[in-house]
């Protein structure tokens, strides 16, 4: 198989959304020039790091405002988008949730976020749900996130799904000495 993959490891600026939607799009419609079929986002790339709960249920509940900007980024550009994370809001719990998006503006799965990081077990809900592979542009494909990696039973399950593909989003801070206090 020989198709590119843009890994978008870009500086969002905390807390401003708008700016990084705004980078976003500029970077995806670069990468589609370039031929790549596929562009990922990491973890909290959208906001930036959240921790403060108010933040955190505002942005949650705007995922569906992001998500249709996501799409028409896909349709417009002709690209299969992973926009990284973004808070999920739904029945009154939060999750780190993450899209995969193709190129027609179809969402191919959802998933969030089940082994949270330290400091986001005061805010988040881990899910109890293993992702589920789907057919991508790379073939068959299984979404995880970040600190997922340390739960092998999503590797079993993505698989004996027949993942060919397991795409892990993550954000890994240079300074996380408050969270290792929480420990």
């Amino acid at each position: 198989m020989n198709k590119k993959i843009a890994l978008c490891q870009l500086l969002p600026e905390a807390h401003n959304p708008g700016r990084n939607l705004f980078l976003m799009k500029r970077t995806i419609s670069t990468c589609s020039k370039k031929g790549a079929v596929l562009c990922i986002f990491p973890e909290d790339f959208l906001y930036g790091i959240l921790r403060n709960h108010s933040e955190l249920v505002k942005a949650g509940k705007k995922y569906s405002y992001w998500l249709n900007h996501f799409q028409s980024f896909s349709t417009k550009y002709n690209i299969d988008i992973i926009p990284g994370t973004f808070p999920l809001y739904n029945d009154g719990k939060l999750f780190n949730s993450t899209v995969y998006i193709d190129k027609k503006g179809n969402v191919l799965t959802q998933y969030s976020k089940t082994n949270l990081w330290l400091s986001e077990r005061a805010e988040y809900t881990p899910s109890i749900t293993p992702p589920k592979c789907f057919e991508s542009a790379l073939g068959k494909t299984a979404i995880i996130i970040c600190w997922d990696i340390f739960n092998y039973k999503l590797f079993e399950s993505a698989i004996r799904q027949g993942a060919e593909w397991i795409i892990v989003l993550s954000a890994w801070s240079m300074n996380q000495s408050d969270d290792h206090k929480i420990e």
